[in-house]
């Protein structure tokens, strides 16, 4: 699971409206010939897009790599994503992998990089990457409770159809599954309740829902991820899932 950097950003999620997936399968590349594929002969940069939290890219180039640098477009984006293995390679390889982890808030916007690939011929090429998803993250408000007392909500995740999760598709494109691996939060005062048999496949149009319930002893203002864990269509670098975060905000009073 891709779960390493987790627990550090999501107990920052703050903001949200509805869980919307959008999926980008329509973009291409800014020097490249097809997705993922740059212009200087045999170079390859898989997957094709990214995901919120740990990314794992391979570059291979026929020529070997010289040199990798990541471009972003937008500051606040280089701001809020850690990346390595950029700079110069030692001994011209020719394939090469980098870790970029990106924020999940601003997957909940399109997240474009390009690549950039300079081999040990001297030759240069890019390589435009985007989010394969993206979400914007509900916040989900309880009923007041008092210490000791059992409250709860419920979620939902929708493939489609419109409604909460709206999932809006590139014109031309087929409709796919999505699968939910498992939904987990950091807190052992938030349950997760009424959650069927995982993995569960959500086709287009369907809707799963499940309930979550918060219980505290002590009273308090609480704001908890609830944390879902979706397949990845792009596996790489032992990464087969990625998170994505609703929200539950609880308050509890004497």
């Amino acid at each position: 699971m891709a779960g390493a950097s987790l627990l550090s950003w999501a107990q920052g999620l703050s903001t949200a409206s509805s869980l919307c997936l959008l999926l980008l399968l329509a973009a291409g590349g800014c020097t490249a010939v097809g997705q993922g594929e740059g212009n200087v002969a045999g170079l390859r940069v898989y997957p094709e897009f990214l995901y919120g939290g740990k990314n794992v890219v391979s570059v291979s180039a026929e020529a070997g790599i010289e040199s990798v640098r990541v471009i972003f477009g937008d500051s606040a984006m280089y701001r809020s994503t850690i990346v390595s293995g950029t700079g110069a390679v030692e001994e011209c390889p020719t394939t090469h992998d980098l870790t970029l982890d990106l924020d999940p808030y601003y997957t909940s916007h399109p997240f474009m990089i390009d690549v950039e690939v300079r081999t040990c011929q001297k030759e240069v090429s890019r390589v435009r990457l985007q989010t394969w998803t993206t979400w914007s993250l509900d916040t989900v408000l309880f009923a007041e409770a008092t210490p000791g007392e059992k409250v709860c909500a419920f979620f939902a995740l929708t493939n489609g159809g419109g409604g909460g999760f709206a999932q809006r598709r590139a014109p031309g494109t087929a409709d796919s599954d999505i699968t939910l691996i498992e939904v987990t939060t950091p807190d052992p005062r938030l349950r997760i309740e009424a959650l069927a048999a995982m993995p569960q496949v959500i086709r287009s149009g369907m809707t799963l829902r499940y309930r979550v319930c918060f219980a505290s002893d002590t009273a308090g203002d609480f704001r908890i991820p609830v944390v879902i864990w979706l397949k990845r269509e792009f596996p790489n670098g032992g990464l087969t899932s990625y998170p994505v975060a609703d929200t539950a905000v609880i308050r509890v009073r004497e």
